[in-house]
């Protein structure tokens, strides 16, 4: 992370968000003394959105893997806070539970006539898209004078819990985007998804 934070404050002129799985905790990574290790290195400006309470993993155990960090300063609300999308909680998986079962890549346990209860069925259809669950942010950016797009969102202290984004404008001086970002980052891979909400 130090490394790919530097080469971003070298080479990128602009605000940067890093989302996804960086391994930040459990045996990979000692979140209580980690993040003031590499916060040491940069400038205060990096700060993260996701904190250490915030289970990012399917797993029995809590782990916070996933992480939003980012250079940009805050200065507003957001339309909610940052945090971790349960998506078996929003979107209905019964078509993953029917396929599944069908295929047998759901235990049977899961699967018709089952004893299980209909929040187990749904966790273990989950589990068959991603052990982890993604970390989000839904965001309100204005237009400024010089038709450039800040971010406004949650305020706080720099490297702890916080989250900013620059957006670029289009062709309107006033506007307010809101969208959701979904990012997995891998040690070389950076997999964007935007939903434009």
């Amino acid at each position: 992370l130090s490394g790919g934070l530097r080469w971003i404050e070298e080479n990128v002129d602009r605000d940067v968000m890093v989302m996804g799985d960086l391994n930040a905790d459990g045996s990979y990574f000692n979140e209580d003394t980690g993040w003031t290790e590499v916060c040491d290195e940069f400038s205060e400006s990096y700060k993260q959105k996701i904190t250490n309470d915030m289970d990012t993993t399917m797993a029995v155990s809590s782990n916070t893997y996933d992480r939003i960090i980012t250079n940009i300063a805050t200065n507003g609300s957001s339309c909610h806070p940052p945090g971790v999308f349960q998506f078996e909680n929003v979107i209905n998986l019964t078509d993953v539970v029917t396929e599944g079962c069908n295929d047998n890549y759901i235990n049977d346990e899961f699967c018709p006539p089952t004893t299980k209860t209909e929040e187990e069925i749904r966790l273990a259809a989950a589990k068959e898209i991603s052990d982890h669950y993604p970390v989000e942010m839904c965001l309100s950016c204005a237009a400024s004078n010089d038709s450039d797009m800040s971010s406004t969102i949650n305020e706080g202290t720099p490297c702890s819990n916080e989250f900013s984004i620059g957006c670029s404008a289009a062709t309107s001086k006033q506007g307010v985007a809101m969208f959701a970002v979904l990012i997995n980052f891998a040690m070389w891979a950076l997999t964007c998804s935007c939903f434009i909400v």
